[in-house]
Formats: structure tokens, C-alpha cells, sequence
């Protein structure tokens, strides 16, 4: 090779180093690679492949137009490119349809293709992509020194793809990270939302507690002063019913109270079994229909009993939305050996929909009848008293959720 040719060579390398890395874009670089390594070795037709299942596929291509306008045929020769990517070496080939390592290549014999310079672009120790070059007019056009420069040129292009890379692939990650930030702020901000409603109701029920515990204090009072005044048995047993109604009325007031103030009700021991009996007392005019059955062992555990109230109050809420349309709706609530289950008879949940049902906003109600947020509360409240949460249910056979507790020492 003369000086001059040498010097327009290292020219043209020096050149297309500096066109590769002035861009982070893979198709970009992909591009300039190409169009160097076409200059370069004056192919009639250039191929950037990239392996799709078991092939080498034309990710990026240069075809000479004269080419085009006699009909060659494109087609890349795939045991040439995949003698290059197993040995990792460029394979050269002066008349591939006489070279004895392709003349069975139907690739080779269909395109009618003569000279053939593979190489492969290889970065963390694996082929990427394959740059393939050929005539399909005349035989010898590639020579060692043509190799010399294609392989320099795929050196210095596997630092730039490499580089390319690994930005699109930041740039996916920052993408991806942003989307799942939107998100996040987006359900924090709908919880945030349905919390600010709850509390409004919840401050909403305990006024109306306290103003309902008035006359309730005052009935009480005059049905004791009375009580006393009367002789006639009769009147005096009207009388006790009444003392018991507003006695009642003043219990549910006070649950009421501890379920939406639970500032009311500090972390200590709990008596569950009470707690259990209390939520279902506060429930008893929505199970009205439904048949409860109970049976409760006396179990002492750490924790809040307004929590442990509405995690209880959720689970039988639920419960009350699987059994409708039951023709014999019946709720089962056990509390033995450490662990309450609430059963239901209901409808039961898919494999699909169980997987889900902690997740908050997931919701199987219609809409305007269900937040998706009940699950998800309880689950967050028993997770903080450490309790392992079970659930087992299948379409059509009902669901149980099971909580085991940690007994108070």
C-alpha cells in the first residue's frame, strides 16, 4: 500500500473515531459505522446485522444503486455471519461461490454473491451485532489490508456502540424510574385524597356521637330518678327495657368513639375476643340477615383495639359483599388458638383476584360502593402487630381470611 493511500486510510480512521463517539445515539452511531466502513472498502452492499431469534437480520443497510437497478438480491449469507460471531474473527472470502467453506451455502448460491468481508462488534464479551460487507459483481474486491482497516474500525466502533448503549439503557432506567414516580405520587396523592374524606366522615360521625350522648346521659338519668318513684311492676319492667335500650345506645356511641378517634384507645394489652364481640355488636343491624355463628376463645394480644376494630369491621364489611345474592348468607367468625378467622359463604375470589386484593384501590365492587382501600388498611395495621395473614378462597366456595396472633407473655 503507497503512503498516500496508507495516510488516506489512517485519515479516514482517525475520522470516523471522531464521527462515532460524537453522538451517545445507537442509530446514530450505527449509521456513521456503516457509511465509514463502506468508504472505506468500496462495498456495493453494506449490512449492520443484529440477531433476531436464530438469525442474523439487515438492522442498518448501504446498497450501491447499481445493484438495485440489475435486481441483486440482499440477502446476507447466515453461515458466513455465523462462522464470524462463533470464532469472534473476520471472515474474508474473495469468491465466496467458489471458496470451499460456503460453496453449499444456499445464502451464498442464491445471492450470487462474490467478495464477502464479515466481522463481528463485540462488547461485554458478546457479539452485538455483525457488520457485513460484499460484491456481488466481482471477486477480489476485499484484500487483508481491507480487513486490517474494517477490524481497527469495529475496535474503535464496539467502545462507541458500547457507550451508546449503555445510555439508551439509562435512559430507559431514568424513563422507567420516572413513569413509577408519577405513579406513586399519583396514588399518594388519591390516598391522600379518599383520607382526607374518611377523616371528614370520621369527625363528622364522632360529632354526631357526642351530640346523640347528651340526651342519652339525660334519659338515663330521668329513667333512674323514675325507676325509683315507681311501685307498679309492670311500669318498672318497661322502665329496665328502656334503662338496657339506651345502655346499648350508649356502647355503640363509645365504640363509635374508639373507632374514629383512635388517639381514644392506646397500644396495650387487648382482650381480641372482646374486641371481636364489640365489632360485631357495632355491625349487628347490617348482619341482621346474615347467620352469624361464633366461637370465640379469650385471647390477650399487644396492640390497639380501635386497629384491631376496623381491620375486624373490614373483613366482616367484605364478607357482607361476597354473601349477597347467597340464598343462605352465613359469616363464621373463630378465634382459637391464637388465630381468628372470619369465613364467608360467599362467592370466593379468583387465583387472579386474590393476588391482589392487598393492593391499595383494587377494588371488585361497583363503582361508588367500595374505595379499594379497606384490604389494603388492614393489611398495612396487622402487619404492624406482626401478625402472618393467610387467605384461602376459590370461585364459587367462599373465602376465609386467617390472622394469627402473637399471645401477651
Amino acid at each position: 500500500m503507497s503512503d498516500n493511500l496508507e495516510k488516506e486510510h489512517l485519515d479516514l480512521l482517525i475520522s470516523a473515531s471522531r464521527l462515532l463517539n460524537s453522538t451517545l445515539d445507537l442509530d446514530e452511531v450505527l449509521h456513521r459505522l456503516l457509511e465509514q466502513a463502506t468508504k472505506i472498502v468500496g462495498a456495493s452492499s453494506a449490512h449492520i446485522l443484529k440477531k433476531e431469534g436464530s438469525e442474523w437480520v439487515p438492522e442498518i443497510s448501504i446498497t450501491d444503486p447499481e445493484m438495485n437497478e440489475q435486481n441483486h438480491s440482499h440477502v446476507c449469507s447466515q453461515t458466513v455471519v455465523k462462522q464470524a460471531v462463533k470464532s469472534g474473527t473476520t471472515v474474508l472470502s474473495l469468491d465466496a461461490v467458489r471458496d470451499n467453506r460456503f460453496y453449499a451455502a444456499p445464502s451464498v448460491v442464491v445471492s450470487g454473491v462474490r467478495s464477502i468481508l464479515c466481522t463481528p462488534l463485540s462488547w461485554q464479551g458478546k457479539a452485538r451485532r455483525v457488520i457485513y460487507l460484499d460484491n456481488r459483481i466481482r471477486d477480489g474486491v476485499f484484500r487483508e489490508k481491507q480487513q486490517v482497516l474494517i477490524e481497527a474500525l469495529a475496535g474503535q466502533a464496539a467502545g462507541a456502540l458500547e457507550n451508546a448503549a449503555l445510555h439508551a439503557e439509562r435512559e430507559q432506567m431514568y424513563e422507567k424510574a420516572l413513569a413509577q414516580a408519577r405513579d406513586e405520587l399519583s396514588q399518594t396523592q388519591a390516598e391522600l385524597l379518599n383520607a382526607s374524606k374518611l377523616a371528614a366522615v370520621g369527625e363528622l360521625a364522632a360529632g354526631i356521637a357526642h351530640e346523640v350522648n347528651n340526651p342519652l346521659c339525660a334519659l338515663a338519668l330521668n329513667l333512674d330518678a323514675v325507676g325509683r318513684r315507681v311501685s307498679d311492676e309492670k311500669v318498672t319492667k318497661r322502665l329496665v327495657l328502656m334503662e338496657k335500650a339506651v345502655q346499648r345506645c350508649r356502647g355503640i356511641i363509645e365504640r363509635l368513639l374508639n373507632f374514629t378517634h383512635p388517639s381514644r384507645a392506646r397500644r396495650g394489652v387487648v382482650q381480641l375476643d372482646e374486641v371481636v364481640e364489640q365489632t360485631l355488636e357495632l355491625m349487628s343491624y347490617q348482619l341482621r340477615d346474615v347467620e352469624v355463628v361464633t366461637q370465640l376463645e379469650p385471647l390477650q394480644v399487644e396492640g390497639e383495639a380501635a386497629n384491631l376494630s376496623q381491620v375486624i369491621l373490614n373483613l366482616l364489611s367484605n364478607a357482607l359483599h361476597a354473601i349477597e345474592g347467597v340464598d343462605k348468607p352465613r359469616i363464621q367468625v373463630s378465634l382459637q388458638a391464637h388465630t381468628l378467622e372470619i369465613t364467608d359463604n360467599g362467592i370466593g375470589m379468583t387465583e387472579e383476584v386474590k393476588e391482589r386484593i392487598f393492593e391499595p384501590f383494587y377494588t371488585t365492587k361497583p363503582v361508588g360502593r367500595g374505595t379499594g382501600l379497606g384490604l389494603s388498611v388492614s393489611f398495612k395495621i396487622l402487619q404492624q402487630h406482626e401478625v402472618e395473614v393467610k387467605v384461602r378462597t376459590s370461585p364459587g366456595e367462599g373465602t376465609t381470611f386467617s390472622m394469627t396472633f402473637h399471645e401477651t407473655p
